[in-house]
Parts: structure tokens; C-alpha cells; sequence
């Protein structure tokens, strides 16, 4: 019983500091300029985007991320909601929950379903059940139409942090 109640005792602790922490991290990043989600973009593309070929694509399963990307674009590289469009790739053991994830981006980033592509099924053997299998909505790759000149755009900027960094881009 005092196990039980040690253990329920560190848990409140930890939660109380994990909130702290967090509350303090938030106040700390305070308000985001234009150029700060211009260096929070490029790192972004830098790391989940597709660098190889001539457009844009970024993808990612966490609809907060491609959200954040989709204002990037809007607000430093001047492309527009209607430029924008999703292709969804989910494994083919969730393909009854098709409409389920499709909707579920749609809600997300504020996309109709003119501007969804897919959904495209991933063949894995999938042999364990997960309890939380309701919250997997695959990934989702954000695409500009026409976005040859964006894309070299974006590797310019990735190319000149790398420089500034004394990295290769």
C-alpha cells in the first residue's frame, strides 16, 4: 500500500513539473515574427520535405506540423489555400476508415475534399492490433501545384543556413 501511494505521490510531482516546465517554456518563445516562421519552415522542409526533384512536398503524420508548414507557405512564400493539396497514405489494414481519415485532414487544415488526393493504401504485414489503431490517420504530404520556382526557393534558404552553419546543404 505505501508502494502504491510512493508511487501515485512521484507521479503528481512529476506532473506538476512537466506543467511548470511547459508553462514556462511557452511564455518563453513568446510572439513568432514572419522571420521566425520563415527559419521554423525552412528547418522543417529541411528535415521532412523532399529536397530531390522540382516541387514542393512535405509530409508528416502530425497535422499541427503540416498546419505550421501551410502557414509558412501562406504567409512567407505567398502561395495560396486554393495552390495547396494533400496526398494521404494509410496502411491498407485501415482501409475501412478511409472517409474516417480523409475527414479527419480535412477538419485539420481546413482542406475540401477537391484538395485531397488518395487515400493511397501501404501494404505492411501488420500482424499486432494496437488499442489506439482509431487514432492513426497515416500521413498526409502536402503538395503546391506549379511549385518548381518555391522548391528551389526553399533549398536556397536551406542551402545558405547550411553555409552559415559551416554544413553541407
Amino acid at each position: 500500500m505505501r508502494r502504491i501511494k510512493g508511487s501515485l505521490t512521484n507521479r503528481d510531482k512529476r506532473t506538476a513539473v512537466q506543467e511548470k516546465v511547459r508553462q514556462t517554456a511557452e511564455k518563453e518563445l513568446g510572439k513568432i515574427s514572419e522571420r521566425d516562421l520563415l527559419m521554423i519552415g525552412t528547418a522543417l522542409f529541411w528535415a521532412e520535405g523532399n529536397k530531390k526533384g522540382s516541387r514542393f512536398v512535405f509530409s508528416n503524420s502530425d497535422p499541427a506540423m503540416i498546419s505550421l508548414m501551410a502557414s509558412f507557405l501562406q504567409k512567407c512564400m505567398g502561395v495560396t489555400h486554393d495552390e495547396m493539396y494533400l496526398s494521404i497514405q494509410i496502411n491498407e489494414s485501415h482501409k475501412s476508415r478511409s472517409d474516417k481519415v480523409i475527414k479527419f485532414w480535412m477538419k485539420h487544415l481546413n482542406f475540401d475534399k477537391s484538395q485531397i488526393r488518395g487515400p493511397y493504401f501501404i501494404r505492411s504485414k501488420t500482424v499486432k492490433e494496437y488499442a489506439n489503431s482509431d487514432n492513426y490517420f497515416g500521413i498526409a504530404r502536402m503538395q503546391v501545384r506549379r511549385s518548381s520556382v518555391l522548391q528551389y526557393r526553399i533549398l536556397g534558404y536551406i542551402r545558405g543556413l547550411a553555409e552559415r552553419f559551416n554544413m553541407s546543404g
